[in-house]
């Protein structure tokens, strides 16, 4: 009886702490973003901000790069890994379109070989891809473009002549490779 008791004692307490954790594994920021409004941090803070924010996600360079972006434009991030943005209009309504082309902009006067980094081809696939309706094919093949030339041409059609290796690179029936 004593090792039953014993055991369910261990076991609670697990449980216990189990729990008790949760509610910091949701909203870790709460000490990096107290106040919870636009203006509410300063731009230094935003990167350590925006780590706490992507910790859980599994595409963490793009969302480092746009929380950063909207954390920089708003200086406010969300509480907490997911939702919650609320907490900050201008972070929850700046749309795709603004971030996209700020991307687009900010990667634009790169436009050669070398010019990325392979973590950085999944969100500048997203930007050039954003427009089509091929999305996953679009996709695939640019950020198997991207990885080889570390390059992608900037908007989301033409200005392949920024990327000779994304612009050159052909398929076996002699079209373009490289969306």
């Amino acid at each position: 009886m004593a090792k039953f008791i014993a055991v369910f004692i261990v076991v609670a307490f697990l449980f216990a702490t189990q729990f008790s954790n949760a509610n910091e594994l949701q909203n870790p920021s709460e000490s990096i973003h107290t106040q919870g409004r636009e203006g509410s941090l300063k731009a230094g803070e935003c990167p350590a901000a925006c780590n706490v924010r992507c910790s859980a996600t599994s595409h963490k360079s793009a969302c480092l790069m746009y929380c950063n972006q909207c954390c920089n434009k708003c200086l406010c991030v969300p509480s907490g890994t997911y939702g919650h943005k609320e907490e900050c209009p201008c972070y929850n309504n700046w749309k795709t379109q603004e971030v996209a082309f700020l991307f687009a902009t900010q990667f634009s006067n790169q436009g050669r070989e070398g010019s990325l980094k392979a973590g950085e081809c999944p969100a500048a696939c997203n930007v050039r891809c954003s427009a089509t309706s091929h999305k996953s094919a679009c996709l695939m093949y640019c950020n198997q473009c991207c990885n080889k030339c570390l390059c992608v041409p900037s908007g989301t059609y033409s200005h392949k002549e920024e990327c000779p290796c994304y612009n050159n690179w052909k398929t076996q029936e002699g079209g373009p490779k490289c969306p």
